[in-house]
């Protein structure tokens, strides 16, 4: 079981088991070590899937809790968040977390879609957010394939 799985199941919360519990272990760590830095620069995922069994030593303690209470959060876990943002995470993880573990490439695009909020806000702000947006740039986020940007009857 993944430190995700693990602290999830510790809380009460069910995974989501939609994907790879590595894959999406690996996003998380990813973020967690964004916010844990305050940074992307030179973030790596760890190859070994064992190495998400636990938090690396340097993750552990009270500050870093609450970062994996924020990003477990902004996963939507925990707390209802309004029906856009819900939309846009799921968009997200749709497209991210399957073979983000592998896919550097997604792993920059998750680098360079994080905004400064997601690095200073608090589980309160994520829990008022009306968008995903306001955390991560959304256009890194590929339309799902027949995905239309045209609203009802061809109106834009």
């Amino acid at each position: 079981m993944t430190f995700l799985n693990a602290y999830l199941a510790g809380r009460g919360e069910s995974p989501d088991p939609t994907f790879q519990e590595e894959d999406e272990a690996a996003l998380v760590l990813f973020l967690l070590e964004a916010r844990a830095l305050r940074s992307t620069v030179g973030l790596t995922v760890p190859d070994d899937p064992e190495t998400l069994d636990r938090l690396p030593a340097e993750l552990l303690g009270p500050t870093h809790e609450a970062d994996l209470e924020f990003v477990t959060v902004f996963f939507c876990y925990f707390y209802a968040k309004p029906d856009a943002y819900m939309r846009d995470m799921r968009q997200f993880r749709d497209y991210f977390v399957p073979r983000f573990r592998q896919d550097r490439a997604k792993q920059i695009q998750v680098a360079v879609g994080l905004r400064l909020r997601f690095f200073e806000a608090t589980v309160a702000d994520l829990r008022e957010a009306e968008s995903l947006d306001l955390f991560f740039d959304t256009t890194q986020i590929p339309s799902p394939v027949g995905a239309s940007s045209f609203g009802p009857a061809g109106v834009r």
